[in-house]
């Protein structure tokens, strides 16, 4: 059984290796999207839909408080009913991908974050959005799969813990907010 002091040092250990310029780029490029009037759209699955989710509150209305700049943001992760309408009438795989086809625009710019960056329905977003020239923004863990190899621009957490790797891309989140 791990004790919190191990828990928290597996924190300090993931988040210190990510290098402060990866950071940086990765909140200059999504600024360039909200000024170029783009939506950023945002999904994952279980706690990384959560992620989505909230980063799209943070960014959406946070930002818009904050600054000049008006960011849109959207979670295709929170639309429900058309996640599993797709789900239910196609696959589960191309939900995510379907919805992309359906709603991202060339100005806009998506999100995917996913712990192992090998999730089916994440990989198919991925693929619809280079195939239709969107930029993709990504965070993973573990080893970053085949969306950290995919996304324009990836924060990766190297973490083999799903919940740090969990945390640590909600304080990203929440320092992206920061410095929007």
């Amino acid at each position: 059984m791990i004790n919190f002091k191990d828990y928290v040092d597996a924190h300090d250990s993931a988040l210190r290796s990510i290098n402060p310029e990866d950071i940086s780029e990765f909140a200059k490029s999504i600024r360039k999207v909200f000024n170029r009037g783009g939506i950023l759209w945002t999904a994952g699955n279980g706690g990384s839909a959560s992620n989505a989710s909230h980063a799209q509150c943070d960014l959406s209305k946070g930002v818009f408080s904050k600054q000049v700049i008006k960011p849109r943001v959207i979670c295709l992760s929170d639309m429900t009913e058309t996640a599993t309408a797709w789900a239910n009438d196609e696959s589960y795989e191309q939900g995510l991908a379907n919805m992309c086809r359906n709603f991202v625009r060339s100005e806009d710019a998506i999100l995917l974050i996913s712990g192992s960056g090998n999730s089916l329905n994440i990989i198919n977003a991925l693929t619809c959005a280079k195939e239709s020239n969107i930029e993709v923004f990504a965070m993973t863990g573990f080893g970053g799969g085949s969306l950290r190899d995919g996304a324009n621009h990836c924060l990766h957490v190297p973490s083999q813990d799903m919940q740090v790797v969990e945390n640590i891309h909600l304080m990203l989140i929440h320092w992206i907010f920061k410095v929007l």
